[in-house]
């Protein structure tokens, strides 16, 4: 928006000053695309990198979760509890939090959801990046052919997805 300010003078004239000023709104969610992990496996970790200022108030960025089989039918998103009413919340500009659980473990398919908010318009939080961690518990997922005669070992192996930066 624009804001003017009008100022008079003793002299009887009046100035007028006009400037931008950035309003955020004062929420907004951002839905990624699906995160494709390849097979079975049981999710890990959440982690994020960002901005918060302290303007923004409390719980300016939450996450919720969703996971399909076979990205048709998904879960309604979720947090930690399962249900639409709790949020994985970002106490600070990065973090970590684990989002495994029943009714997203074993899925293929994982999409997050963030929201946004704060509470003075003339600030806001950002989000750079998400990354999502997970175990392949699929043996045949995890079979590497090698035809020298090196020997490998893998024991479930931690995995990361990336979405990509300003979401």
């Amino acid at each position: 928006g624009f804001l003017e300010l009008i100022i008079g003078a003793s002299d009887g004239i009046g100035y007028v000053y006009t400037g931008k000023t950035v309003f955020y709104p004062s929420s907004g969610t951002f839905t990624s695309a699906a995160l494709d992990s390849g097979g079975n496996l049981e999710y890990g970790k959440l982690s994020w990198n960002g901005d918060l200022p302290s303007q923004v108030g409390a719980n300016a960025i939450k996450f919720h979760v969703s996971a399909s089989a076979d990205n048709n039918t998904w879960t309604d998103f979720m947090g930690p509890d399962g249900s639409a009413n709790s949020y994985f919340q970002a106490q600070s500009a990065a973090g970590t939090v684990t989002i495994s659980g029943p009714l997203i473990n074993g899925q293929r398919y994982l999409k997050y959801k963030v929201y946004l908010s704060t509470v003075d318009q003339f600030y806001t939080p950002a989000l750079n990046d998400v990354s999502i961690t997970f175990s392949d518990n699929n043996a045949v997922d995890r079979l590497i052919s090698d035809v020298s005669d090196n020997t490998f070992e893998i024991t479930r192996p931690e995995i990361t997805i990336s979405a990509p930066g300003n979401a």
